[in-house]
């Protein structure tokens, strides 16, 4: 897969490619499914497929305030980008000059004269120009390519969307999250130095700062974690650590075995299944107790979650 920062320098010899836009954020089975539509229809013109994004999400330059957090990273969007296929990724850098051009202009400049797309795909809800005035049929009236409009897919009488697997995974309901995605929610941060605690009580961790990225509610989970040098199975805890009246958000991670990340490793978390709430302990000794019994059933849920 071919990455191309801006479509004023995607590559003029090659034929154009079949397009597809949005933001993806999670890239669940409704995108998965956009992107399906969008190789075959590149196989059948026989160009590339080129998936087009946004980097920063145009939320947060529009509405920074209101703006919710990503499900994935850039990083994290580009890998579940590249398994499912695509030939080219755009990441066009979005800005309020970007956001002020109208829906002709981003059609003509951008999917004309800069990508040359020879087909373009987008989903049923897709809006494009200043201030969003731009639909599906807009588009069919400025190019003079075929657009190939998706439905929305529907999983348990609902439609798959970003905002519904946002809405599950705050909730903490991670493993029905995963059902949408076809795969585990992720989170991504460098492992930091932590308090020193979770080795005091005969448990080492992994500390992550949560930041601007999106995790699930404070609680305790079952996860899979992978770093450069090693994965493994382990136990994550979400939250402030109200037990040691704890005041910073983040994400604790006590991996199963040997294997464990350095300090400054960048570390990736699925998170697989809810274990149990966060909660106050009366005593150190009482947590103590707990946590031989979360690990039990974390490995119990690893052991029956699916294997995407």
């Amino acid at each position: 897969m071919r990455i191309v920062r801006g479509s004023a320098d995607y590559p003029q010899g090659a034929p154009g490619p079949v397009v597809t836009i949005g933001n993806f954020d999670g890239l669940h089975l409704g995108h998965q499914a956009l992107l399906a539509r969008a190789r075959e229809m590149a196989e059948e013109c026989g160009v590339d497929s080129c998936l087009l994004t946004f980097d920063p999400y145009p939320r947060q330059v529009l509405r920074p305030q209101a703006s919710s957090r990503r499900l994935q990273t850039i990083a994290d969007k580009l890998d579940t980008i590249e398994t499912l296929g695509i030939d080219v990724v755009v990441i066009e850098p979005f800005n309020k000059l970007l956001a002020s051009r109208s829906a002709e202009w981003f059609a003509n400049t951008i999917l004309k004269e800069q990508l040359r797309a020879s087909g373009v795909v987008v989903g049923w809800n897709f809006s494009f120009g200043k201030g969003r005035a731009g639909g599906p049929e807009e588009l069919r009236s400025l190019l003079d390519v075929p657009v190939v409009v998706t439905n929305p897919v529907h999983a348990d009488g609902d439609v798959v969307s970003s905002t519904r697997i946002r809405n599950l995974v705050a909730q903490g309901d991670v493993m029905q999250a995963s059902r949408l995605l076809r795969r585990f929610h992720r989170f991504t941060g460098d492992v930091t130095k932590g308090d020193g605690r979770g080795r005091k009580l005969g448990y080492r961790t992994a500390n992550l700062v949560v930041g601007e990225w999106f995790v699930p509610s404070d609680g305790v989970y079952a996860v899979r974690a992978q770093w450069q040098g090693g994965s493994g199975n382990g136990i994550a805890n979400i939250g402030d650590r109200p037990t040691f009246n704890g005041k910073e958000r983040r994400v604790e991670v006590h991996l199963f075995g040997d294997q464990a990340p350095e300090y400054g490793d960048r570390m990736s978390v699925d998170f697989v299944a809810r274990v149990r709430d966060q909660r106050r302990f009366s005593s150190l000794e009482a947590l103590q107790a707990q946590i031989p019994m979360d690990i039990q059933r974390a490995k119990l849920l690893l052991l029956e979650s699916p294997q995407w």
